[in-house]
C-alpha cells in the first residue's frame, strides 16, 4: 500500500507527503516490514520538513507566477510563429536517414547501460 498524502497528519506536510509517494514510486516501498517504509515519513519530517515543505512552496509559486507564465506564453509564441509569422513545417525525413538515425539512436542507448557492451556490438552490425 503507498503512502497516503495524509501520512504525517499535517496541514503543512503536503509537499513531504508529495516526497513520500515519489520516494515510494522510486524505490518500490511496497513491503510494509522494510524499515525505510516503516521509517521515512518521521525521518524525512525530522531532516528537512519545514525546510523542504517551504521551499517546494516557493518554487511552486514562482513556477506559476505571472512573470514566469508571461514567459512562457512569450516562448510559445516565439516558437510558433516566428517573426509573426506562423513556423513552417520541417521537410519529411528520407527513409535511409530515419532508419540510420533510429540505429544510431539504439546504439547509443545501448551504450549507456553498463555491462551491455555484446548488445552494443549486436546493434552496430546490423
Amino acid at each position: 500500500m503507498p503512502f497516503s498524502l495524509c501520512c504525517l497528519q499535517d496541514e503543512d506536510s503536503l509537499p513531504v507527503d508529495i516526497m513520500l509517494i515519489l520516494f515510494d514510486e522510486l524505490f518500490d516501498l511496497r513491503a510494509d516490514s522494510q524499515w525505510l517504509r516503516r521509517h521515512l515519513p518521521t525521518l524525512l519530517k525530522q531532516l528537512a520538513g519545514d525546510k523542504l515543505s517551504r521551499k517546494m512552496v516557493s518554487y511552486s509559486d514562482w513556477f506559476v507566477s505571472s512573470e514566469q507564465v508571461a514567459c512562457y506564453l512569450r516562448d510559445f509564441r516565439t516558437t510558433m510563429w516566428p517573426n509573426g509569422r506562423l513556423a513552417p513545417s520541417k521537410p519529411q525525413q528520407c527513409v535511409e536517414v530515419k532508419a540510420l538515425r533510429s540505429l544510431l539512436a539504439r546504439a547509443k542507448l545501448i551504450g549507456s547501460i553498463p555491462g551491455a557492451e555484446n548488445i552494443k556490438t549486436t546493434y552496430i552490425s546490423l
